[in-house]
Formats: C-alpha cells, sequence, structure tokens
C-alpha cells in the first residue's frame, strides 16, 4: 500500500492551499484574462503539480462548467463529461493529447525550449488549449527564458505554459512578470492532522491518535511526506507513536541534541567532534539550520516531540536566547558553507554563554569599590525566558 501514489482528483480534496486555490479558480471563471503563462512555486511536496494537472484539465476542457467537467464515474452520467475530461479521467492526464509534461533539468537548453514553444503553439486535437507544463522550470539556461518571452505575451490563449519550481525566486524576473504566479505554502499540522485521519479511516489502518499527531509533527508542513510516512507506518502494523518515531530518521535531530548539551556544559572539543560526525552526511547548512530548530524546540517545546524529556538541561544551562539567535541567523545566511568552519560557530555559541562580567564591592582599606567578577548567568537568563514564554515546565 503506497498512499502518497494517489493524487487528489478535485480541487475540493487539495488540502491547505485555499489561497491559491481561490487565485486559480478565479482565472478559471472569469476566462477572457486568462494568461499565457502560470507559475507554480514552493516547497516541494505541498501540492503545486497536483494544482497544476487540475488546472490544465479545466484550460483542456470543453464542456461548460469552467472549473472543468465532474470526474466521470463509469455511468450514462458521462455523456454529460466533455472528451477532454473523460480521457484524463480514464486514461490518466499522461494520455491526453493536448497535455505535454516536462521535466525542465533535462531539457533545459535553446533547442528543447524551441521545440517544446512549437508543439505547444500547435492547434489543440481533442481540448480547448494546449498545456505544456515544466517541471524543475528554475533549470532552464537563461538562454532558454528568453525563448517564452514573446509567446507569454500573445494574446491567444490556446497555448498555455506552466512553470512549476520549488525554486520560484531563480526565475528570471522578465519571466515572472509575464506569468500568473501562485504561491503554495506549508500546510499547518492541524491540517495535516485531518487528513492523515481521514486516509486513515478511509483505508481502514488502525491508528492512535498520538501516532497521526507524531506524523504531522515530524512531516513540517509537507503534506506529501506525511501521507508517505503515514503508508509506510501503516505496512508494518497498527500505526502507533512508538512505531512511528522508529520509523523516522531522527539522526540529525539526535547530534544536533548532543552538541545542545556540550555547548551547555562548555565542552566545545566534544561539540565540535560531534558535529564533525554529523556534517559528514549532512550539508552545513542544513545542519546549522537543525542545530537552531533544535534550540528553539528545547526553549520552547512541542507536543509530540520525541526528544521532551532531554530538552530540561538544555533550557536549564543555555543562556539568553538574543545572543544564540543572533549567532544562528548570522551563519545560516552564508548559503555556501565548508564543513571545515563548523568549529568556528561551535565556538561562538559557547562564548555567547560564556562566563561573563559583572561588578560586586568588595572592602578595602580605602573604602567600598566595584569590581569585576565571573558569574554565570546562565540559569537566570533561562528562567526569565521560561516567565516570558508562559511559564513553560523546566
Amino acid at each position: 500500500m503506497n498512499l502518497a501514489i494517489a493524487r487528489p482528483r478535485t480541487w475540493n480534496a487539495v488540502v491547505g492551499q485555499d489561497r491559491a486555490i481561490r487565485i486559480l479558480q478565479a482565472v478559471l471563471t472569469t476566462g477572457k484574462f486568462t494568461p499565457r503563462g502560470f507559475i507554480f512555486e514552493g516547497i516541494t511536496g505541498v501540492g503545486k503539480t497536483t494544482c497544476a494537472y487540475l488546472m490544465a484539465r479545466a484550460l483542456m476542457c470543453t464542456g461548460e462548467h469552467p472549473l472543468g467537467c465532474k470526474i466521470s464515474t463509469g455511468t450514462l452520467l458521462d455523456m454529460k463529461i466533455c472528451p477532454s475530461c473523460r480521457t484524463i479521467d480514464h486514461d490518466g492526464i499522461d494520455a491526453h493529447p493536448d497535455f505535454t509534461e516536462v521535466d525542465a533539468a533535462s531539457k533545459r537548453g535553446i533547442d528543447a525550449s524551441r521545440e517544446i514553444i512549437t508543439n505547444t503553439e500547435a492547434l489543440p486535437v481533442l481540448g480547448n488549449s494546449r498545456v505544456t507544463m515544466l517541471d524543475e522550470a528554475h533549470s532552464l539556461t537563461p538562454e532558454a527564458w528568453k525563448l517564452y518571452l514573446k509567446p507569454l505575451e500573445q494574446k491567444s490563449n490556446q497555448a498555455i505554459f506552466m512553470f512549476v519550481s520549488n525554486q520560484g525566486s531563480n526565475i528570471p524576473e522578465e519571466i515572472r512578470g509575464r506569468c500568473c504566479k501562485v504561491k503554495f505554502n506549508r500546510v499547518s499540522t492541524e491540517v495535516i492532522l485531518g487528513l492523515l485521519a481521514n486516509l486513515a479511516h478511509t483505508n481502514d489502518i488502525q491508528t492512535e491518535l498520538d501516532a497521526l499527531k507524531a506524523i504531522s509533527g515530524v512531516s513540517k508542513g509537507i503534506v506529501r511526506e506525511a501521507v508517505q510516512l503515514l503508508s509506510t507506518v501503516a505496512n508494518l502494523g497498527p500505526v502507533t507513536k512508538e512505531l512511528v518515531f522508529t520509523v523516522v530518521d531522527l539522526t540529525l535531530e539526535d547530534f544536533c541534541l548532543k552538541i545542545l548539551l556540550a555547548i551547555a556544559k562548555k565542552d566545545a572539543p566534544a561539540a565540535t567532534k560531534i558535529a564533525d560526525e554529523a556534517c559528514r552526511d549532512t550539508p552545513p547548512v542544513k545542519f546549522i539550520e537543525a542545530l537552531f530548530a533544535g534550540y528553539a524546540r528545547a526553549i520552547y517545546p512541542q507536543e509530540n516531540d520525541p526528544f521532551l524529556n532531554y530538552y530540561g538541561p538544555i533550557r536549564e544551562e543555555l543562556p539568553n536566547v538574543s545572543g544564540m539567535t543572533s549567532v544562528f541567523l548570522r551563519w545560516s545566511s552564508v548559503t555556501q558553507l565548508s564543513a571545515d568552519v563548523i568549529p568556528i560557530l561551535i565556538t561562538e555559541l559557547v562564548k555567547v554563554h560564556s562566563k561573563t562580567l559583572v561588578t560586586s564591592s568588595r572592602h578595602t582599606p580605602r573604602g567600598t569599590v566595584a569590581t569585576p567578577t565571573d558569574q554565570d548567568p546562565g540559569k537566570k537568563s533561562a528562567r526569565e525566558v521560561m516567565a516570558f514564554l508562559g511559564g513553560v515546565e523546566k
């Protein structure tokens, strides 16, 4: 069983992307203002390609409904469904003669783009329009992008280009300015939890509520990962919280927890050694992001966190939040980073909550004077942070 294979077939079945769907449906309903280019951008696994398929089905539909015919049922009611939509429902969108899906990562040059444009601008065979969807569109070369400028400015809407990308900012501004841009965001854990509960009920999967909450939490707003994880765990038996955390790879999170504990003890050599091991299989920037996220969860823990019982010492010992945060933000802004410089990061983090100089009074023959003394402000700062956050239990 693989629940992730089945894509939503209707607009209502897409979860967590209400804003994007409203924009697309408004374009379809208006009709006469349909642009020739669309950009579907956002993190992977949240519904970009699914909505592109639904949009293509509606644009190619020759029926009366602007959002496309209803789904075929295989009964006499199919007589009211247009040939274009019937073909997609029975054989899949790839079988439609007017739809083309292109992997832009493998066809990124001028010659391939010229051929794509020529084919797309040919008259449609079965549907109302020809639609070409370019996945990983950001992979196109600058020279190839220039070929799309003129087609996107033409008035005819029988040739539609859809650019799907998880790096939309890398698409040239000249192209972005000529397309309808639709942003897809991470989905809330509550929405993902509802989706998982519905899938479990529909497919007779025995689950625990805490297990579904754990899956929605570790999926980090990515619907595909949540559904795939539910499918994987369900193949092993009843879906329990313990089984979920057995399946999920938490190696990086475990490394980050150990590093934070070492930093809390001001043991820079131990923290550096663990970080070096963690960076063997993880890009440094991703490692820093995970370390920052682990620190945030330790300061303000969330329900169903598998490391919940271990955050107490970190919250108690680590220092002022603003200092740690400034270090993380400064380092995470560097897109190209070598693992060799990670020890410098560790050193900075240790220094943030190292002993600071404060004044205290002492008596001398000439009177009372203020002198600097070493005092560790860690616990005091942690208590202040907890009070500020609402008294999180230590």
